[in-house]
């Protein structure tokens, strides 16, 4: 989504330190959580709104911002892999509906190792 997206990233609960958006492809729905420290002009330009109060439910498919259209970019991959449309569901932080997003959380040393994370980053490909 931004200039140093890398890609997939094993998640544990310390990862959100590293973003405020993250996107969850599971079989049935693509799930987009939105921290509370996300920047109002990110969110106006893939959202169309300066806050997490104000989120759409969905992700906003009329809004012609170079980020929305990435994250289209993103949903389209979504569905190509999974052969189907899947809906999608935005969530703000600290939601009712946040809880969904603990599923895909893991918390393996190898994850939590800040010379991992660094590694990860080194041996990222470069994005286009």
């Amino acid at each position: 989504i931004s200039p140093n997206f890398l890609g997939p990233l094993p998640l544990c609960a310390d990862s959100f330190g590293y973003g405020s958006v993250f996107l969850f492809h599971t079989n049935t729905k693509i799930y987009v959580w939105v921290s509370k420290a996300a920047d109002p002009t990110f969110l106006n330009n893939v959202f169309g709104c300066s806050s997490i109060e104000n989120l759409p439910n969905e992700i906003p498919t009329n809004i012609q911002s170079d980020e929305n259209q990435k994250v289209q970019q993103l949903l389209n991959e979504c569905w190509k892999l999974s052969g189907k449309y899947i809906p999608n569901e935005v969530i703000p932080q600290e939601d009712p509906r946040e809880h969904v997003v603990s599923r895909f959380l893991v918390d393996s040393a190898p994850n939590n190792d800040l010379k991992a994370w660094t590694n990860l980053v080194k041996t990222a490909p470069p994005q286009q």
